[in-house]
């Protein structure tokens, strides 16, 4: 999605990949994906803040290590959290790193997202 939408960053819930079969190891195919995405809805792209993107990142990791699919799948950005703080407050900020230039809270992202996944964070 980041690459098709030219975007800063790409988030999935890893509850939205899932499958009921194993996959041999090589490249990945369209049939593949297919099996792995279940459920098809739109994809929206957004601009938003480095504040409201951890928002979004804390509240993938925030009830980790549960099997609730809200762990979040990225691209564009990586990061490091603890889990042994409170939720809302795991994500080690100094260990964010963006694909594309510097992490900042103030700075501005594009965002591309799957529509349930936005529905689910803001609503």
């Amino acid at each position: 999605m980041r690459f098709r939408y030219d975007a800063d960053v790409a988030i999935v819930n890893n509850g939205f990949l899932r499958s009921d079969c194993l996959f041999d190891a090589g490249k990945i195919t369209y049939k593949m994906m297919a099996k792995m995405v279940p459920v098809l809805d739109g994809v929206c792209m957004l601009e938003v803040s480095g504040k409201t993107l951890l928002e979004a990142l804390e509240n993938g990791v925030s009830k980790y290590p549960a099997f609730d699919g809200r762990f979040p799948s990225v691209s564009g950005i990586k990061f490091t959290f603890d889990p042994t703080l409170p939720p809302l407050k795991r994500i080690l900020k100094e260990s964010i790193v963006m694909e594309k230039g510097e992490f900042k809270d103030d700075g501005y992202y594009t965002l591309v997202v799957k529509a349930f996944l936005l529905l689910g964070f803001w609503f």
